[in-house]
């Protein structure tokens, strides 16, 4: 996607990339398993303002979850709760 409809232009931004993106926002929902969602690592999701991520499909690897100090995850039949980012 290289532009938006000049309907959407008030309430979304495109950004560079997933960690662009991921810096001004509470939380992410992961749906797709396109590869550069899969290669998020755990310094973009530290970027987070919560950090919450709602991964339906389990798309995000465990190394990462792991690697995250404070974390909300929720995917289907698991979830994870962890430390509170400051």
């Amino acid at each position: 996607v290289t532009s938006l409809p000049k309907e959407l232009e008030p309430i979304m931004s495109l950004m560079s990339g997933s960690g662009a993106a991921m810096e001004k926002c509470d939380g992410v929902v992961l749906c797709t398993d396109h590869p550069s969602i899969k290669a998020i690592g755990a310094s973009e999701i530290a970027r987070l303002g919560r950090p919450l991520v709602i991964d339906p499909s389990g798309i995000l690897p465990a190394a990462v979850i792991d690697s995250v100090a404070a974390l909300e995850y929720v995917s289907v039949g698991y979830s994870v709760s962890k430390g509170k980012k400051t």
